[in-house]
C-alpha cells in the first residue's frame, strides 16, 4: 500500500489575540448573546496563504446597544493559520481553492477555545450549525448570528 499525502498542509496555527472581560452587573443567563465572526485572507505567494478568523461574543442586557461597555461580557478572539500546498502538488491544485477545508481546521480549534473560556459563565457559548462554505464567500466578510 502506497503513502498518502495531503495537498494541503498546515504551517501554524495560533490565537493571534483573546479579548475577554465580564461585568459583574446582570445576570448572564437572562440576556441575548451575540455572536459574529469575520475573516482576513493574506495571500503570501501561490502556495501559501494566511487564514485569519475573529469571533466576537457579546451578551448585553439591551440589545439595541452596540457599545463593548453596556456588555456584561464580551469576548473577542482571533485564530490565525498559515497554510501551504506542496511544491509537487498536482498542476490543478490551487491554494484558493482548499479555503473551505482551510476554515475546517480553524473553526473547531475556536470553538474549543470559546467553549473553554465561557464554560464558568451561567451559559456556556457553543457554536450553531453554520454553513462555512457560505460564510467564507460572503463578499460583507462579517457574519452576525
Amino acid at each position: 500500500m502506497g503513502k498518502s499525502k495531503s495537498v494541503l498542509n498546515v504551517e501554524n496555527i495560533f490565537f493571534e489575540n483573546i479579548n475577554f472581560k465580564r461585568s459583574n452587573a446582570g445576570a448572564v443567563d437572562s440576556v441575548k448573546t451575540s455572536l459574529g465572526f469575520s475573516h482576513d485572507i493574506d495571500k503570501i505567494d501561490t502556495n501559501r496563504v494566511i487564514l485569519k478568523i475573529n469571533c466576537f461574543i457579546a451578551n448585553r442586557d439591551d440589545e439595541t446597544s452596540l457599545r463593548i461597555e453596556d456588555s456584561n461580557y464580551y469576548l473577542s478572539i482571533d485564530i490565525k493559520g498559515t497554510f501551504f500546498i506542496d511544491d509537487d502538488a498536482p498542476d490543478d491544485a490551487v491554494i484558493e481553492n482548499f479555503l473551505p477545508h482551510m476554515l475546517g481546521v480553524l473553526l473547531p480549534i475556536l470553538r474549543g477555545q470559546v467553549l473553554s473560556l465561557t464554560s464558568q459563565l451561567a451559559t456556556a457559548v457553543v457554536f450553531p450549525l453554520m454553513n462555512t462554505h457560505n460564510l467564507l464567500f460572503d463578499t460583507k466578510n462579517n457574519w452576525i448570528l
